[in-house]
């Protein structure tokens, strides 16, 4: 199962904000399915990839829920384009999505070793879109005190939650540290 995240505040995105106000909650519903697709389509952890996905005006618009999918969709995607949300092509009764947006990528992703609860805290929130009743918590912080101990660094915890998402474990601290110890055991085996 692959998976998108999005920042807690992504319907205040400027482009996000286009699309609210051109289409209302329809709208933002349809680039929700939009993405998800999109999400499905993308190799995880490819720095600077792009997701496609082609279908026909049909098949957007039984996906999208969308009557007479050409006209109406035509208009949606072309806003989505120009707000740089997605690109665009179209041919003859075929359209093709491609999006960066959604391919679940950390951009800088060098390894860093944080030294604070405080830093995971705000990874959660930053990289989980985890609220920060949850991120700050103290069950949360229990974790991340034994992840500085052992110098956990954010790409071993990226591949944490790529395979948590791809066992469909959660994402929640616990399931993290079981994949972590795992993500660990093999690396000790492999310097061997």
């Amino acid at each position: 199962m692959t998976a998108f995240i999005h920042p807690a505040n992504f319907h205040q995105l400027p482009a996000v904000q286009q699309v609210l106000e051109r289409f209302a909650l329809t709208g933002y519903a349809r680039l929700s399915l939009l993405l998800e697709q999109l999400a499905d389509a993308a190799d995880s952890f490819i720095e600077d990839a792009d997701s496609q996905v082609g279908a026909t005006w049909e098949q957007w618009g039984e996906l999208l829920h969308a009557p007479e999918p050409e006209q109406v969709l035509g208009e949606f995607f072309e806003a989505l384009a120009e707000a740089g949300l997605i690109k665009l092509n179209v041919t003859g009764d075929r359209a093709t999505i491609a999006s960066h947006a959604v391919a679940w990528t950390r951009p800088g992703l060098s390894p860093e070793l944080y030294t604070s609860a405080e830093q995971w805290g705000a990874w959660f929130e930053r990289e989980m879109s985890c609220p920060p009743r949850y991120a700050h918590s103290e069950g949360y912080q229990q974790f991340y005190r034994r992840w500085i101990a052992s110098n956990v660094t954010t790409p071993e915890m990226a591949e944490a939650v790529n395979r948590a998402i791809a066992a469909a474990a959660g994402v929640e601290p616990a399931a993290l540290q079981r994949h972590l110890s795992v993500i660990r055991k093999e690396k000790i085996e492999g310097a061997r």
